[in-house]
């Protein structure tokens, strides 16, 4: 039962990190208005390159590891 519980913990850090951060910078283009096709292309981007950056650290082994 421990083993689950570290497994779905693991996931829930992961699926937090991969989430949060393209959120949040979505909130903030549309709280400063900020909403032509360029910032939102740059916003797609980032939040792509930062959910790559964050996979790979994973499947490394170097980002929630034991």
């Amino acid at each position: 039962m421990a083993q689950y519980a570290r497994v779905f913990s693991r996931a829930t850090a992961l699926a937090l990190i991969l989430t949060l951060p393209p959120i949040l910078g979505l909130l903030y283009l549309w709280s400063m208005r900020l909403q032509r096709p360029l910032e939102i292309t740059l916003w797609i981007v980032f939040s792509l390159l930062w959910n790559t950056f964050i996979l790979i650290l994973f499947v490394r082994g170097k980002l929630l590891s034991r």
